[in-house]
């Protein structure tokens, strides 16, 4: 059984598929004492790449971005924080904020780099 640091790791890197995953991290409490892995704004910027390039599905955006959106364990980019905070926010409540579509996602990787 993988640990959940290295399940945590293979979730921001969208390592496997979402249903996957979302089934290795059931196997752990929500909440967490303390951060186990950092998320990127490199992280962000591959799951657009991906998008654009069309390898994946937005709604595998949103299941991606819903899985780390409030986790106490995932901790963000210190320098870039309230920019990743918005972003995973905008990914995972499409239907609050922005509908994800390519010309969005190249506006969001624009921000991120």
């Amino acid at each position: 059984m993988l640990s959940r640091t290295e399940v945590l790791i293979k979730l921001i890197n969208m390592d496997e598929s979402m249903e996957t995953l979302t089934h290795e991290l059931s196997q752990f409490k929500w909440d967490s004492e303390k951060e186990l892995v950092l998320l990127t704004k490199q992280h962000i910027l591959r799951i657009l790449q991906l998008f654009l390039a069309g390898q994946i599905k937005i709604s595998e955006i949103e299941d991606w971005a819903n899985a780390i959106e409030c986790r106490e364990d995932i901790g963000r980019e210190k320098s870039s924080k309230d920019l990743i905070n918005e972003i995973m926010h905008e990914l995972a409540n499409p239907e609050l904020t922005t509908h994800l579509s390519k010309a969005r996602a190249k506006i969001l990787y624009d921000k991120l780099i």
